[in-house]
């Protein structure tokens, strides 16, 4: 018996100043589910740390995400929280580093564009989960993978 919440009195808050240094950080802190600057700085370090390529993606995605968010009008609490920024850093790795075929140069390119397809992913299912009080957490990520590795059956250079 679950009753959702009635949203007609709930705003969009996107006015206000956002925290860019807290913004990255949290972004890879929140893979961790850690909302601390310092843990997410610790965290870039040891992405850097495992590959130069892996770091370079994750910053990649990471800016991605927060430009991305700024450009669709996304809630500033959210960017500064990092909630939109991990999606697209765990999306981007999967698709650019993990998943690549050894023939495959657009595997970079096609990460870029999944990163970016997570954040109104992310912001559709927080808008859809909310009055139920459920957080998207890493499903956006999850879909937005499942998306471009399907895809990459039926186009494999893609």
């Amino acid at each position: 018996a679950l009753v959702p919440q009635d949203l007609t009195h709930w705003k969009l808050k996107t006015a206000g100043e956002v925290n860019l240094i807290d913004g990255v950080f949290h972004g890879i802190g929140q893979v961790f589910f850690l909302n601390n600057t310092v843990s997410g700085i610790l965290i870039f370090l040891a992405v850097f740390w495992a590959g130069r390529k892996l770091g370079l993606y994750a910053v990649i995605g990471n800016a991605v995400a927060i430009i991305i968010t700024f450009l669709l009008g996304g809630e500033r609490s959210l960017i500064t929280l990092g909630l939109y920024g991990y999606n697209a850093i765990l999306t981007i790795l999967a698709v650019s580093a993990v998943f690549k075929s050894e023939h495959n140069r657009f595997a970079f390119l096609s990460g870029i564009i999944s990163a970016c397809l997570t954040v109104p992913i992310t912001a559709g299912l927080n808008t859809y989960l909310l009055p139920y009080g459920l957080p998207a957490l890493t499903m956006p990520f999850v879909l937005c993978s499942w998306l471009f590795l399907g895809a990459r059956k039926v186009l494999p250079n893609l």
